[in-house]
């Protein structure tokens, strides 16, 4: 009997034990990271995808009825252009520093731009039903008002290598195989402050890429040649990675949004 009311006292403890872990335990803040990227566009229609990283499935960000006005500004709010917000969807899970994200894909669709446009510094500002305000930054944003004027380089592929020696999904070159080729190339960019060096050999373009501490794992290609007639490939993703968030190290921005929940 004693052994009884002893087993049963220990099994009182133990649950009461749990409990005050429990009660004094705070909550698991819910949080969003968002990467730095290079973000560029030479079609209007295009738009641009943003991924934003979430650990908690049922918050606000995750709802597209949620929204009231999102807007990609730089640090002073002395550029701002409005985004249209045309679909969520999921791209994966990812485990990162004990947390599990998941990745929503924010689709946005760009107004009419009539000039180019650049944010060197971009913020991705977002403003829900409720009032409750964001600041995401995201990397920098590339607008090049340009036209897709002739076709002298009948391209059939296109291949990009990743940077060396660095964890970043960033490309270091791509690799433009042609059949044919009629008329001499001037520059080659992948959008503003980024014309590139490049070289022609056995039908094939070779783009070298700057280093940079953003993401770049696609992008469209502009090439503009001697009698300044331009050419565009349009944007392509090249690289494809997993575990995105570990990789990226310094590149993530991490913020509590428990406010929203």
């Amino acid at each position: 009997m004693k052994q009884v009311i002893t087993y049963m006292c220990l099994v009182i403890l133990a649950i009461s034990a749990v409990i005050v872990i429990r009660l004094n335990q705070k909550p698991r803040a819910d949080k969003a990271i968002t990467i730095s990227q290079y973000y560029s566009v030479m079609d209007p229609f295009q738009g641009i995808d943003v991924p934003l990283y979430l650990t908690n499935d049922e918050h606000l960000l995750t709802n597209m009825d949620a929204y009231q006005s999102i807007y990609l500004i730089n640090e002073d709010s002395s550029k701002k252009l409005a985004l249209t917000l045309s679909n969520i969807s999921i791209d994966g899970e990812e485990n990162y520093l004990n947390d599990i994200y998941t990745t929503y894909m924010l689709e946005f669709e760009l107004p009419v731009l009539n000039d180019d446009y650049w944010i060197a510094n971009t913020f991705l500002e977002i403003t829900l039903l409720n009032g409750i305000n964001y600041l995401f930054e995201i990397g920098s944003f590339s607008y090049m008002d340009i036209k897709d004027d002739v076709d002298y380089m009948f391209w059939t592929s296109l291949e990009a290598i990743k940077e060396i020696d660095v964890s970043i999904a960033r490309i270091k070159e791509i690799a433009i195989s042609f059949d044919t080729l009629s008329q001499t190339i001037k520059s080659v960019s992948i959008g503003l402050n980024q014309e590139l060096d490049y070289t022609i050999s056995n039908q094939l373009l070779t783009i070298t890429i700057d280093h940079d501490d953003q993401l770049l794992y696609a992008c469209p290609i502009a090439i503009t040649y001697i009698d300044d007639q331009t050419q565009i490939i349009d944007y392509f993703s090249y690289l494809r990675e997993n575990a995105i968030l570990y990789s990226s190290g310094v590149l993530n921005h991490v913020y509590n949004v428990n406010i929203a929940s």
